[in-house]
């Protein structure tokens, strides 16, 4: 017999289509009685020119974590408030990468995040990170596709 699932991470970008992705795993850790955690990856720019590269400098990499540490801080502070349990953790990196590396080390049961649909070129050529992050994942992994508002009808 299997082990009743027991930590689901939720990897965010805090668009609307993350958020639609942590109301389905918090819906899913409730039934489970799973603990979640709120997970964002970000990367520090990095701008290329033909005679190399340039690096962000101290203070704009002070403020991009601070930026980062504001939004997730206060999405865990929105959700204890609704009385949901979580905790947060941040990476710097490759999202797709430390997605992963997360849901490996964290030992996680289920991985979480929303999919905003690209299609055509865009997508051939780059995919996205949520279909990259199904392939690489050592848990597994559902995906939130970002749901249309229902219409009001005109009388």
């Amino acid at each position: 017999m299997t082990e009743k699932p027991r930590k689901i991470l939720v990897a965010t970008d805090f668009s609307e289509c993350s958020n639609q992705a942590l109301r389905t795993a918090i819906s899913l850790g409730r039934s489970l009685s799973a603990e979640l955690t709120l997970f964002h990856a970000y990367s520090l720019p990095v701008y290329m020119f033909p005679d190399g590269a340039v690096l962000p400098g101290p203070e704009m990499t002070a403020r991009m974590l601070g930026q980062v540490t504001e939004h997730i801080e206060a999405a865990k502070k929105g959700l204890l408030a609704e009385g949901i349990s979580v905790k947060t953790e941040t990476a710097q990196g490759n999202a797709v990468d430390e997605i992963v590396q997360a849901a490996a080390v964290g030992h996680y049961d289920f991985l979480v995040l929303g999919t905003h649909g690209w299609s055509g070129l865009k997508h051939a050529l780059l995919g996205s990170v949520a279909e990259r992050v199904v392939r690489k994942a050592p848990c597994p992994v559902i995906t939130v596709r970002l749901q249309d508002k229902p219409r009001k009808h005109e009388s």
